[in-house]
């Protein structure tokens, strides 16, 4: 009968979706070198440093499709991931055609990601039509930068079969191209990202301009799209600004972790909003009514529930 009784009480638990409270929390951070997995990695610091009853366990993944997969497996409890994937997976569109992913919602939107494409500065390419015929990385298979790096090709109206494709993470991407064994690489991160940096300290890299035209066809097309500049000076050597489009990021939890759990979530990542974008090189939208935009799901009750202390409200259901 005790035996019974526990059983009882475990199914209950996992059936309520609200169990997991204090422990080991993991998150789903993308690739070493991208903009996921340092923000992830000084969450985790400060989850740590402040008590929280909790700590982070930061998952190295493909990237936003397979985060939003995995939360859904229960592999992870925590994932960043692109407002456009997240919408295809609630939705069940796109890559997740044929399957709905519900069992997450929004803590948090962060930053704009930018897609980005970087060649070589010694390079004979300098428009995306100058990528027919040549070796090109999209992007790890599952992830946002390969998405969008489809979109990109499909509409500039260069068929994706006209130039070869490889599926590598940032580092690889990086390391193939200073060694001249791919000619490009796209990826989708917030600007400044470390991998990219890194690799224009020691190789002349140059980044594409997206069009007038183009940018239009892609906002018009995917409304998660919007106009981004990067910056001169963003990349060392950069010395004009880049026109892109970005896609804005989020941070999401399954329904599995309880509303406490991720209240003080919440509120540990606004209470440490400079300490956060010290950390990181990019531009974080840290304040709560920016992190309450472009979020096409609905918030967790925990979340919610530091928004309305803070006298706003967000969409539960």
């Amino acid at each position: 009968m005790k035996k019974l009784l526990c059983t009882i009480l475990s199914l209950t638990l996992l059936l309520t979706g609200c169990t997991i409270g204090n422990g080991n929390i993991r998150i789903g951070a993308a690739g070493i070198g991208g903009m996921y997995y340092t923000f992830a990695n000084t969450l985790a610091g400060l989850c740590t440093k402040e008590d929280t009853g909790f700590e982070l366990e930061v998952k190295k993944t493909a990237g936003s499709a397979a985060n939003l997969r995995l939360l859904s497996s229960n592999y992870i409890e925590l994932g960043i991931a692109q407002a456009d994937l997240i919408d295809a997976a609630y939705q069940g569109t796109g890559v997740f055609t044929g399957k709905k992913y519900q069992n997450f919602k929004a803590v948090a939107s962060l930053y704009p990601e930018a897609c980005q494409i970087v060649v070589r500065k010694d390079s004979d390419i300098e428009t995306i039509d100058d990528l027919q015929g040549k070796k090109v990385s999209v992007g790890e298979e599952e992830s946002g930068s390969e998405l969008n790096a489809r979109q990109i090709l499909e509409m500039s109206g260069l068929p994706e079969d006209l130039i070869k494709t490889k599926h590598l993470d940032y580092t690889d991407a990086a390391d193939k191209l200073a060694a001249g064994k791919i000619d490009a690489f796209f990826f989708t991160a917030g600007a400044q990202t470390t991998v990219v940096e890194e690799l224009a300290k020691h190789c002349d890299i140059r980044l594409l301009n997206l069009d007038d035209k183009l940018r239009g066809k892609l906002t018009t097309a995917y409304p998660f799209y919007s106009d981004y500049t990067i910056p001169a000076g963003t990349y060392t050597g950069q010395e004009e600004d880049i026109q892109t489009v970005c896609v804005q990021s989020i941070l999401v939890a399954s329904d599995a972790l309880d509303n406490a759990t991720v209240k003080k979530l919440t509120k540990t990542i606004f209470a440490h909003q400079k300490g956060l974008q010290y950390a990181t090189s990019v531009d974080l939208q840290l304040n709560e009514s920016s992190a309450i935009k472009g979020v096409p799901i609905p918030f967790h009750p925990g979340a919610a529930a530091y928004y309305s202390e803070r006298g706003i409200n967000v969409k539960t259901e």
